[in-house]
């Protein structure tokens, strides 16, 4: 599949996109993508289908915050917090 056909937003939180013709006719390509790390969503009519992401190795906590450093950075993620959330919820 020539890598031209997988899409990246401009944030770097969504994962890149690929349609559903160029995915079947590469899937070796597309595989080895997902094998090096990358996350890829398939698309069939501009819907989201699938998402092929790396088969995760036993990962702990700290690993998910690892991710949301890498994301956020020193920034509080916005919306509500997830205590409030929860309290809400109870209500």
């Amino acid at each position: 599949m020539p890598l031209a056909e997988i899409r990246e937003g401009s944030d770097p939180t969504f994962m890149k996109t690929v349609d559903i013709a160029a995915a079947r006719s590469d899937l070796d390509s597309l595989l080895q993508l997902v094998a090096e790390g990358e996350s890829v969503q398939i698309l069939a009519e501009k819907k989201a289908i699938a998402n092929l992401v790396p088969a995760a190795a036993e990962t702990g906590w700290h690993d998910s915050w690892k991710r949301l450093d890498e994301v956020w950075g020193s920034e509080a993620a916005p919306g509500k917090p997830g205590s409030e959330i929860i309290t809400d919820g109870r209500r």
